[in-house]
């Protein structure tokens, strides 16, 4: 009886310390939340799977061995909801906004592209040269005052602050929509269900990587071509930014550590420069 009784105590001791062992040796959680625009994520057709950003979260899950590493396709509003709710939630080619700066943490290190352009069907190219100047630039104080040519963008995105007061301007005639996604913008401009919008060079040379895809020659659309804006011509940068939050905060210093090795850094962008420098559509 007392044998049993020391067994059973012995037994119970090392299932204890196998479980203790068990809780020791779980892996932090950082799910990386990648919104649902092209090229960053191409969830499918015949491109499925080369968008930048998943390349570059299986980089990291490769590196940094010591997370588990989870990814999620999500809108930008609900990236925005959970990393200011979440813990442990990051994302990819990011603007670091003061606005931001309360409920997010961002690298050291940036990307920097160049920045928007009026995209516009190739096809039409000469339909705007009524609104550039003598360098060729879109002048969108011209162009907000036509009211023949309509505009899309795509509704909760951070364009510039130049780009942004001719959406928002009460004064312009043009007409413009918002769409749910910059892929749906590409599409109604290829069909000529709209007739501009602004974009970057990547989300063209992405459209135009994709329309040349298609299997039936007669299915493709005109490509889409980028007209360079008055006044604009800034880069863009991108982080990736992590929740406010220690798990956050552990991921970030574990980020700049890894990217304080410029090679590090290079195989990190390597899938996002392919999507820059693709020669598709300029």
């Amino acid at each position: 009886m007392v044998v049993s009784l020391v067994r059973l105590l012995l037994m119970s001791m090392v299932l204890s310390m196998g479980a203790g062992a068990g809780i020791a040796d779980e892996k932090p959680i950082i799910r990386w939340m990648l919104t649902n625009a092209a090229p960053k994520v191409i969830p499918d057709g015949p491109l499925r799977g080369t968008g930048y950003g998943e390349l570059q979260a299986a980089y990291l899950a490769r590196r940094l061995p010591q997370f588990d590493q989870r990814v999620e396709i999500v809108t930008a509003a609900r990236l925005w909801h959970e990393m200011k709710t979440g813990r442990g939630i990051c994302s990819i080619d990011i603007a670091d906004l003061p606005e931001r700066e309360p409920w997010a943490l961002f690298t050291r290190h940036t990307t920097s592209v160049p920045g928007y352009f009026l995209m516009v069907s190739r096809d039409r190219i000469a339909e705007f040269d009524p609104f550039r100047g003598a360098d060729g630039a879109i002048d969108l104080d011209r162009l907000a005052a036509d009211t023949n040519l309509t505009g899309l963008y795509a509704a909760g995105r951070h364009y510039t602050p130049q780009i942004n007061a001719f959406i928002d301007s009460p004064t312009r005639k043009a007409p413009i929509e918002s769409t749910s996604s910059s892929t749906s913008v590409f599409e109604m401009i290829a069909s000529h269900r709209g007739d501009f919008s602004f974009g970057l060079g990547a989300e063209m040379n992405y459209f135009n990587a994709l329309n040349a895809a298609r299997a039936d020659p007669a299915k493709r659309r005109p490509p889409l071509a980028m007209l360079p804006i008055k006044g604009g011509g800034e880069q863009l940068h991108g982080h990736i930014g992590c929740s406010r939050d220690p798990l956050g905060r552990k991921m970030i210093e574990t980020l700049d550590q890894l990217f304080s090795d410029e090679a590090e850094w290079n195989a990190f962008f390597e899938p996002h420069r392919r999507w820059v420098d693709a020669s598709t559509g300029h």
